[in-house]
C-alpha cells in the first residue's frame, strides 16, 4: 500500500550545507515562486517538501532558529495552498508523507506546539482527499494515527474545540472503522484508544454525548455482520476447502474482542455504560445467545426479525468473549443471561464401556495426559478448524480433542475428559483442593537409582533383550503395585540397584508364542529407567509362568473388594479394572495352583510344595525340589547374599537374603 519514497534522497542544488537556516530560506523561496502546481514544477515541489521535512527535524534537535523561521514565514500555509489545488495523488502523497515524518520525529514540545498552532493541521485533516487512491488513504490514516500519539492533556486543545464542539481528528478517523483494508481499521482502533486515554472531561463528554452511541452502534453492527459471514463460511465449507479464509475471520473476531476489552479496561464509566448496553442488547444476547435456543430450522434465516448462527459458532464465539473480556459487569451480566435464560437442552451422554478391565487404565491415562498437557482454552479458541463440521475418524489426522470420538474406547475417553474438566471447574469454584486424583500415587514406586534392601523379596533371574538387541542379565522383583529390575550391589549382601521401575497398571504383559520361556513386557510410563518395550527371557518355562502368574495374581488381588482382600492400607488407588486397589503386606502369599494345573495338563510331574511358615507377620515361602518337568535338572537363581545349597532341604526356612529357588 505504501510506495517507497526516499525523502532524504536528491536535492535542489549542490549546497555546501543542506542542514542550515540558509537552505531553509532557499526552500521558502522555491515555494513562494511555485504556489501554483503544474506539470512542469510538480517534481520540484515534491523534492522541496522532502527537503523541508529533513531540515526541520535537524533544526528541532540542533538549531531552534530553523523552526523560528518556519513559523515566521508561516510555511505550513503553503501546504494548504497546494492541497486546495488539483495537484494529483503524487504531490498529495508526498505532502502527507512529509507531515507524517515531521510529526513522528519531532521531540521538542515547543516546536510541536508551533506546528499545531494556527489550526493548519485541523484544516489538513478535514481536507477532502481522494481516498479511492490506496496510497493516499494509507498515508492519511498513518498521519492521523501519528497525531493521536502526540495527544495529552496539553495538546488535546489543539485538536478539540470546546466552544464549537468540534474534534476533527476523532470524528474523521472513526469514519473508516469498517474500511475494507485491515491496516486502516487497526489504525482507527489505535487512534480511538489514544483519544480515550486523555484525561479531559470536556472532550470525553463530547465523545459520550455526540459520537459514542452512533460509533458503538455501527461498530457492533459491523461485528455482527462479520459473525454472520463467519457462520456462512463454516456452513459452506463441508469439504474443508476454505480453512485460510475461516482462519482470517476468526482472527478478525479476536481483534474486535481485544479492541472492545481495551476500551472497557480504561474504566471510563460513561463510555463503558454505552458500550456494554450496545454489546449486550445488540450483539451478544440477540445473536450469540439467541442462537443457542432450540429452533425448528437450522439455517441462518431471519426468525422474528433476528438473525441466527449455528450453535457451534455461537458457543465458540462466546468462549472467546469470556476468555478475553476482563470487565466484570459485562461478564456477570452475560453469564447471568446464559445460565438463567437460555432454554437450550444439553444432552448428557453417559458412555459405559463393557471393557471394565480397561476403564481404570483409560481413566488414569486421560488424567495423566491432562495433567501433563492441560487444555489451553485460549489457544483452542484461536483454532478455526474446530468450527468446521467435525470428523469422527482418526484417519483424518485430526487430534482427538478436535473431532468426534470413534468407537467405544474413544467415547469413554471423551466422557472421562468431560468429567475431569467439570470436576476441576467445580473444585476451583468451590475453592477446594484435589485430594483423590491421581488414582495411583506414583510416589510409592521406586523413584531414583538408589540401593534397595531386597532381603524379603522374591526375585526371578532373567535376561532382558531391548530394541537394540542387547542382552542384559537382571533380577525381576514383582511387588504389590510395581515391578523392579535390579542388579546386585557389589559388597552389599541382600541389596539391589534398580535399573527400571514401573507401576503394574502401566505394564502390558504378553507371552511369546514362539518361546514358552519368554514374555514381552512394555511400559508406557516408568519412574526409573527408560520406557521399555523388551523381551524377558527366563531360564525355563516354569519361571516364565511364575512371573506371569505373579503379575496376574497381583492385578487380580488389587481388584478385590475390601472384605476379600488384605488389611486396609494407607493410600487408596485403583486397579486396571476400575475397582479399588487395596494395599497388602509386602510379601503376601502367591498362589501357584494354576502352575501345577498347567504342568498336570502338560503331562509333567507336579512339583512338590512344602511350606515353611514364618511368624505371623512373615512370608509364606514355597520351595520346590530341584527337579523340572520330565526329570530335567532345573537351573538355579543366583543368590544376592550367599550360594544356594546344591540340594534344597524340604520343610526348611529360607535363609535371610537367599533367593527363592523354583
Amino acid at each position: 500500500m505504501f510506495r517507497s519514497r526516499s525523502w532524504f534522497g536528491g536535492s535542489l542544488f549542490r549546497a555546501k550545507n543542506p542542514h542550515s537556516l540558509e537552505h531553509l530560506k532557499y526552500l521558502h523561496t522555491v515555494l513562494s515562486k511555485n504556489q501554483t502546481v503544474s506539470e512542469s514544477n510538480r517534481s520540484l515541489l515534491v523534492e522541496t517538501l522532502r527537503s523541508i521535512a529533513e531540515i526541520l527535524i535537524w533544526g528541532d534537535q540542533n538549531d531552534s532558529s530553523v523552526f523560528d523561521f518556519f513559523l515566521e514565514k508561516n510555511m505550513l500555509s503553503f501546504f494548504l495552498k497546494i492541497l486546495k489545488q488539483k495537484c494529483g495523488s503524487y504531490v498529495c502523497v508526498q505532502l502527507l508523507q512529509t507531515l507524517n515524518i515531521l510529526f513522528e520525529n519531532i521531540r521538542n514540545q515547543t516546536s510541536l506546539y508551533y506546528l499545531l498552532s494556527n489550526n493548519h493541521v485541523n484544516f489538513i485533516i478535514v481536507h477532502k482527499f481522494d481516498f479511492s487512491d490506496e496510497e493516499v488513504m494509507a498515508y492519511y490514516i498513518s498521519f492521523l494515527k501519528t497525531l493521536s500519539l502526540k495527544l495529552n492533556s496539553h495538546t488535546i486543545h489543539f485538536f478539540y474545540n470546546d466552544h464549537t464542539n468540534d474534534f476533527p481528528l476523532y470524528t474523521e478517523a472513526i469514519k473508516f472503522f469498517n474500511h475494507p483494508e485491515s491496516m486502516v481499521r487497526i489504525a482507527v482502533r489505535t487512534l480511538t484508544l489514544n483519544v480515550y486515554r486523555v484525561q479531559d472531561h470536556s472532550m470525553l463528554r463530547f465523545i459520550r454525548n455526540k459520537t459514542a452511541a452512533p460509533y458503538f452502534s455501527n461498530l457492533v453492527w459491523f461485528i455482527g455482520d462479520h459473525v454472520l459471514e463467519l457462520d456462512a463460511c463454516v456452513r459452506n465449507d463441508a469439504d474443508h476447502s476454505s480453512q485460510s479464509r475461516l482462519a482470517d475471520l476468526v482472527a478478525e473476531h479476536l481483534d474486535h474482542l481485544h479492541y472492545l476489552n481495551d476500551i472497557l479496561c480504561l474504566d471510563i464509566d460513561d463510555l463503558n455504560e454505552v458500550l456494554i448496553d450496545h454489546l449486550l442488547n445488540k450483539l451478544f444476547i440477540p445473536l450469540y445467545i439467541f442462537s443457542l435456543l432450540p429452533v425448528q430450522q437450522s439455517s441462518p434465516i431471519i426468525q422474528e426479525g433476528k438473525f441466527r448462527v449455528s450453535s457451534v459458532v455461537s458457543l465458540f464465539l462466546l468462549s472467546q468473549v469470556f476468555l478475553i473480556t476482563r470487565q466484570q459487569p459485562l461478564v456477570n451480566d452475560l453469564a447471568h443471561v446464559i445460565l438463567r435464560s437460555t432454554a437450550a437442552s444439553w444432552q448428557n451422554g453417559s458412555y459405559v464401556t463393557n471393557r471394565e478391565d480397561m476403564f481404570a487404565e483409560i481413566f488414569e491415562s486421560e488424567d495423566e495426559d491432562m495433567r501433563k498437557k492441560p487444555l489451553n482454552v485460549e489457544w483452542l479458541m484461536m483454532d478455526s478448524n474446530i468450527l468446521l463440521p467435525p470428523t469422527g475418524t482418526p484417519m483424518t489426522g485430526i487430534e482427538f480433542g478436535k473431532r468426534l470420538p470413534c468407537g467405544e474406547v474413544e467415547r469413554a475417553r471423551r466422557a472421562i475428559r468431560v468429567f475431569l474438566l467439570i470436576r476441576a471447574l467445580w473444585l476451583k469454584l468451590s475453592d477446594m483442593k484435589e485430594t483423590q486424583l491421581p488414582l495411583t500415587n506414583r510416589s510409592e514406586c521406586v523413584q531414583s537409582d538408589v540401593d534397595l534392601d531386597l532381603t524379603n523379596s522374591d526375585l526371578l533371574a532373567c535376561h532382558v533383550v531391548g530394541p537394540d538387541g542387547l542382552r542384559n542379565h537382571r533380577f525381576l522383583v514383582v511387588e504389590s503395585n510395581q515391578i523392579i529390575l535390579v542388579v546386585p550391589v557389589p559388597g552389599k549382601l541382600g541389596f539391589g540397584r534398580p535399573k527400571l521401575a514401573a507401576m503394574l497398571h502401566d505394564l502390558d504383559v504378553s507371552p511369546d508364542k514362539q518361546d514358552p520361556k519368554s514374555l514381552f513386557i512394555s511400559a508406557k510410563y516408568t519412574t526409573v529407567g527408560p520406557m521399555v518395550n523388551s523381551k524377558f527371557i527366563f531360564d525355563d518355562h516354569i519361571r516364565c509362568m511364575a512371573a506371569q502368574e505373579r503379575y496376574s495374581t497381583l492385578e487380580t488381588f488389587r481388584s478385590l473388594p475390601a472384605d476379600e482382600g488384605s488389611e486396609a492400607g494407607s493410600s487408596p488407588a485403583r486397579s486396571r479394572d476400575g475397582s479399588p486397589k487395596l494395599p497388602r503386606p509386602r510379601s503376601e502369599e502367591i498362589q501357584l495352583e494354576s502352575i501345577k494345573g498347567a504342568l498336570l495338563r502338560g503331562g509333567g510331574t507336579p512339583p512338590l510344595v512344602e511350606e515353611a511358615t514364618d511368624d505371623a507377620s512373615g512370608p509364606i515361602l514355597r520351595q520346590y525340589p530341584n527337579t523340572g518337568v520330565g526329570g530335567r535338572s532345573a537351573s538355579r537363581e543366583t543368590s544376592f547374599t550367599q550360594p544356594t545349597p546344591s540340594e534344597p532341604t524340604t520343610s526348611s526356612r529360607r535363609t535371610k537374603g537367599q533367593v527363592e529357588t523354583i
